[in-house]
């Protein structure tokens, strides 16, 4: 597919019966500290403050080793000023014990769920296309999702983040 194309409408009322506000980034692929990559986190940041978001989400291609370090330096929890979750791209998969190994180090556990505003969320990371092999395969996650799913409240809504489409057999 080359591309999805749908609109989004304000619901009736103007307001969800749940929900929270977030802002997603992905793909920045930083290597240098540039004025240019301190901007747009600049105005990252004060977006999601001006919109009083809950938590800002990059889902993946942080962008190897050294955009990993960048980013954990310049768009973190603390100075972003809320909660910065990551969720791990292929770019992000790289040498070491398993491939996401430097990224749990620098952003912690690479498959996590958290609730905000009534909401599910699940962050899961890559089943396929990665440029280091990492340390779990498709069939753990999906049993690990399942796992995950069966604890949610009927009716609840579930968002997942993840870097790419899901092909996996499960």
């Amino acid at each position: 597919v080359a591309a999805y194309d749908f609109s989004l409408e304000r619901s009736e009322t103007g307001r969800a019966k749940c929900g929270c506000r977030f802002v997603h980034v992905t793909d920045s692929e930083i290597s240098e500290d540039s004025s240019y990559n301190r901007q747009w986190i600049s105005e990252v940041r004060q977006t999601a403050h001006t919109e009083k978001c809950a938590f800002i989400v990059h889902t993946g291609d942080i962008c190897y080793l050294k955009g990993m370090q960048l980013h954990a330096q310049l768009m973190n929890t603390q100075n972003m000023g809320m909660p910065m979750l990551y969720c791990l791209g292929n770019h992000d998969l790289v040498e070491g014990d398993y491939g996401e190994q430097a990224f749990e180090d620098l952003f912690g556990p690479s498959r996590y769920s958290f609730n905000a505003g009534g909401i599910h969320f699940l962050v899961v990371p890559m089943t396929e296309g990665w440029d280091f092999r990492p340390g779990y395969d498709e069939d753990e996650l999906a049993d690990w999702m399942r796992a995950d799913l069966a604890l949610v409240k009927p009716n609840q809504p579930v968002i997942v983040f993840s870097h790419m489409l899901f092909h996996a057999k499960n």
